[in-house]
């Protein structure tokens, strides 16, 4: 896992690395390369998808995790390198998606043309491309079980070391901290702090901006499955500036 990670973090600060020129010989399209590979992944599953026989592909699209050993041998390879392309169709997409609610921010007029919005869309890929895998990695790290609460319990009861959300936000914070965004604050959030139903998670937000005005990310929620929403849209959660912690209250979620 720490090889996935150094590469994932080395391909994000490669994009924010060398700012373009003001001449114009260096657009968007040449530096930030998230929808060309979402594109690349999504040909790469069809032209699969047409290089099987009828048998083969109605076999593999019916054909669910649990029943993968009852496949032949041949189609068992088949079977799992479709799930590996539809993997990287799906992880693109998530990528793709997350770039673009960073890149709709509130407070995107400040960073709309020139070099400014290159930067702002250097830094929402980057984030993109760390958060996204992380979610993944993290969730196998803590060996997560749903629903998240129930988790919380086998924490509680010592049967898991790690997995509150504060945990997720504390591990998610480490991995994007190192960016040193300068388009966008990244920020602790806090719900119902010092409360049994205490919950934390991670907020982006367009630089100098108020955290109302940002995107939660949020580990936790489901599991580790990839996650965010606007805080004006979460109605479930009070969020307010938290402080990073290495640490809280054992019954949180």
């Amino acid at each position: 896992m720490k090889t996935r990670v150094l590469s994932t973090l080395v391909m994000a600060l490669a994009l924010l690395a060398g700012s373009p020129g003001l001449d114009g010989r260096e657009s968007p399209k040449d530096r930030f390369t998230l929808e060309q590979e979402l594109q690349e992944a999504r040909e790469r599953l069809e032209a699969f998808d047409r290089a099987l026989n009828f048998h083969e592909r109605k076999t593999l699209r019916q054909t669910s995790e649990r029943d993968r050993p009852s496949l032949e041998p041949a189609l068992r390879v088949k079977f799992d390198e479709r799930n590996r392309l539809k993997d990287d169709l799906e992880s693109y997409d998530r990528m793709v998606d997350l770039k673009r609610q960073l890149m709709a921010l509130p407070g995107r007029e400040a960073f709309a043309s020139g070099s400014a919005l290159l930067q702002r869309e250097g830094e929402a890929e980057a984030v993109a491309r760390i958060a996204v895998p992380a979610f993944g990695e993290l969730r196998r790290h803590y060996e997560m079980i749903r629903p998240a609460i129930l988790h919380n319990f086998f924490v509680n009861v010592g049967l898991k070391d790690e997995g509150f959300c504060w945990h997720w936000a504390r591990d998610l914070t480490d991995r994007l901290k190192v960016l040193d965004l300068e388009t966008f604050d990244l920020l602790w959030a806090t719900a119902r702090g010092g409360t049994m139903r205490e919950h934390n998670t991670v907020v982006l937000v367009s630089k100098g901006r108020e955290l109302q005005d940002g995107l939660v990310l949020d580990g936790w929620k489901y599991a580790g499955k990839p996650f965010w929403i606007r805080v004006t849209d979460d109605k479930k959660h009070p969020w307010k500036v938290g402080q990073y912690y290495g640490g809280g209250a054992e019954t949180q979620h």
